[in-house]
């Protein structure tokens, strides 16, 4: 089958599972818009639907029978396409694969047999006939012939959907790792524009739309409050060895620095285990002697406002300890898993809402949810892994919501799960942030972040995970954080905190400065690849103020693998905001130029660099910029009042503020520090009065 969508050719040849067996057309028919495939008097549709240049395929089959759980094999042919980025999920990477300079090699390709699956979801900027075998692919962007291609396999009615290889040949595989029966499948979403952009959120509007799942896209939910606040998170900082002594003086050493933490998260390390089996719910006395209601106590009064509590989606990384008193408690809702006890799916909501109870009974806000990526594994063989996943996301999120606990997601980005985040909003963008510091794995985490970001953030606000400010490229990690949209904490070790990294993100009462919408790589960085190719990697947002309108972000870093220096441009279109001029402001450097929308500035960066742009529309008679010293300074300005003769400025809170005006101005209110272009002012209060002279 021929799948033409403008200048893209997809050859399709399917099998499908038929009485057990997986089964090639003898002859294909078209009937109507279906196409009609048949091996004897043995039946299969294919429909292809479109909904605004996205193309959906279903499938219908009379006698579905599946042996193995792969409902569907189809075989691909993508060999006349210049560029791609695609997505996997079926490995880690391996720290020790380095060439003989000590450089980190990514992409790593290997072949871990057809059952590997990890945990996190890892861009390549490859020919993807070059990959693996057995390789699992969620998701593929194509650029060929001056427009893009978004390939999306579906996950739905049980089945997983992924892109694999066998044999030499690329196969979309849907399988259900379980025997049975199927009548239909939603098999791929495949989406051709000029804007990639566009292609990616169109392929997964129209899918969720076709799954009736439409309320699981971003821009249907809430960025939850908790996360609008700087926070502190024990897993870098302390391992598994948290505990109550070790919590709480960190924090109060944090808070000495004058950074206000609003929340708290106990991660892994206050179980008490048995062979990685968990044995009881209560934490260990030997690490939090009062428990954990008197700690959390004691943390609100320290100005801690919200205090989260870190568990796996199996309740422990081997499920329950079958010889346990917990094990007793709740045995009703376990069953057998391939170490301990795990969920049964039909029952997580009656298991989350006795375990939810318990944690809010003792204070705790919200939940970090890790391991969701045991599905498959625990799984497979006993029910659909789809249908199973589903389950037990809607058990958790419904028991979260009633407990009134926000959810942090965790290793969840297999296609299981993805297309099974209801309500919860914020999950993990990648692998996690590495420590021992390594200047490759910090470059690799930036890279990873930013191009998850392109799908992720269709679902949920982007997690770049905790980072430490005592990190050697520290800076690089804040900057990141400050422009991704997501929530940011951090994971400081006691005593070590830098100010100078931290303050920057925040205002005085502990509230994140963040863009409206999750960072993305911009059009030009978008099929390079930043760590193999001398180019620096460019990614952008956008915050709207009122009053004033929208400001585009850019953050630009060094991410290149050798330690040299690299070239670039950037323009006022990196950040898709149209207007003649453009006030174009970087943050380090403190310096400014004034350009058209075409023009283009050429930057330097030395190893593990990293610049911050604010490009402003020059439409009005002045420019305000934000406070100087904040990453993403417009985000510092609740709102602006700008008439012909003067302009009000109100600030979330006072301190050095900038702007730009080539007009003869006074001040309320304010102190004017430098006239150099820019304006600096030393604000007294909150509102900023301008007052303009020569109109």
């Amino acid at each position: 089958i021929a799948l033409t969508i403008n200048s893209f050719k997809i050859l399709l040849k399917p099998m499908v599972a038929i009485d057990g067996r997986l089964i090639r057309p003898e002859n294909i028919e078209i009937e109507n818009n279906n196409i009609l495939l048949k091996n004897g008097d043995r039946k299969c549709y294919l429909r292809f639907l479109d909904n605004s240049g996205t193309s959906l395929v279903e499938a219908e089959c009379e006698n579905g029978y599946t042996s193995d759980g792969i409902i569907i094999k189809m075989e691909l042919d993508l060999d006349r396409i210049d560029k791609f980025l695609i997505y996997h999920f079926t490995y880690d990477i391996d720290g020790t694969w380095r060439d003989d300079e000590g450089i980190l090699i990514y992409p790593q390709l290997r072949d871990l047999g057809e059952n590997a699956y990890c945990a996190w979801s890892y861009p390549m900027h490859i020919d993807i006939n070059k990959v693996s075998e057995n390789i699992k692919i969620s998701q593929i962007l194509m650029y060929s012939g001056g427009a893009y291609c978004f390939l999306l396999p579906l996950s739905w009615n049980g089945v997983r959907g992924y892109i694999t290889k066998f044999d030499g040949k690329l196969n979309l595989i849907l399988n259900s790792y379980s025997k049975g029966r199927w009548v239909k499948a939603k098999i791929f979403s495949i989406t051709v524009d000029e804007n990639p952009y566009r292609a990616v959120y169109n392929a997964y509007k129209f899918s969720l739309e076709w799954m009736n799942r439409g309320i699981m896209l971003r821009e249907n939910k809430i960025f939850p409050e908790i996360f609008r606040y700087i926070g502190w998170c024990s897993w870098n900082a302390c391992w598994k060895n948290v505990s109550e002594e070790k919590i709480l003086s960190i924090v109060n050493s944090i808070l000495k620095r004058g950074i206000n933490l609003k929340y708290v998260i106990i991660d892994d390390g206050w179980q008490d285990e048995r062979n990685g089996m968990i044995r009881k719910i209560n934490p260990l006395k030997d690490k939090f002697p009062r428990g954990f209601k008197p700690l959390i106590v004691e943390l609100k009064k320290l100005g801690i406002k919200y205090v989260g509590l870190w568990h796996t989606l199996n309740i422990h990384w081997g499920g329950v300890d079958p010889q346990s008193a917990l094990a007793e408690k709740y045995r009703k809702y376990l069953m057998e898993g391939y170490r301990g006890l795990i969920p049964i799916p039909s029952e997580s909501f009656r298991l989350f809402n006795s375990l939810y109870r318990y944690f809010r009974s003792n204070g705790f806000n919200f939940v970090k949810v890790d391991n969701q990526s045991f599905v498959t594994a625990g799984y497979a063989g006993k029910t659909r892994v789809e249908y199973a996943a589903r389950l037990l996301h809607e058990g958790l999120e419904a028991a979260a919501y009633v407990n009134k606990l926000d959810i942090l997601n965790c290793m969840a980005q297999q296609p299981e799960n993805i297309f099974n985040w209801i309500r919860s909003s914020i999950s993990r963008n990648c692998i996690d942030y590495h420590v021992p510091h390594d200047k490759y794995r910090n470059r690799l985490h930036i890279y990873f972040n930013a191009y998850n970001s392109i799908w992720m953030s269709q679902l949920v606000w982007p997690d770049w995970d905790m980072f430490q400010s005592h990190d050697p490229w520290g800076l690089q990690q804040a900057v990141a954080r400050a422009i991704s949209g997501g929530p940011i904490y951090i994971t400081d070790e006691y005593d070590k905190t830098i100010t100078e990294i931290i303050k920057p993100l925040i205002l005085s009462d502990g509230r994140i400065l963040k863009p409206d919408i999750p960072a993305m790589p911009t059009l030009d960085s978008l099929m390079i690849d930043p760590y193999n190719e001398k180019y620096p990697l460019k990614i952008y947002s956008y915050i709207d103020v009122k009053g004033f309108g929208r400001y585009g972000l850019l953050a630009v870093f060094h991410i290149y693998k050798k330690d040299e220096e690299i070239y670039g441009n950037i323009s006022p279109k990196d950040v898709n905001i149209f207007a003649e001029n453009f006030l174009v402001y970087e943050y380090f450097s403190k310096k400014y130029w004034i350009l058209d929308l075409s023009d283009q500035i050429k930057i330097k960066l030395n190893p593990m660099d990293v610049k911050l742009f604010i490009i402003a529309p020059l439409n009005k008679w002045i420019i305000p910029l934000g406070l100087e010293e904040k990453y993403i300074m417009p985000a510092s300005i609740k709102k602006t009042y700008i008439f012909n003769d003067q302009a009000i400025i109100d600030l979330y809170e006072p301190n050095i503020f900038l702007l730009y005006t080539k007009e003869k101005i006074s001040i309320d209110s304010g102190e004017i520090l430098e006239k150099n272009g820019l304006i600096r002012i030393k604000c007294l209060n909150n509102i900023i009065k301008i007052n303009r002279f020569n109109i």
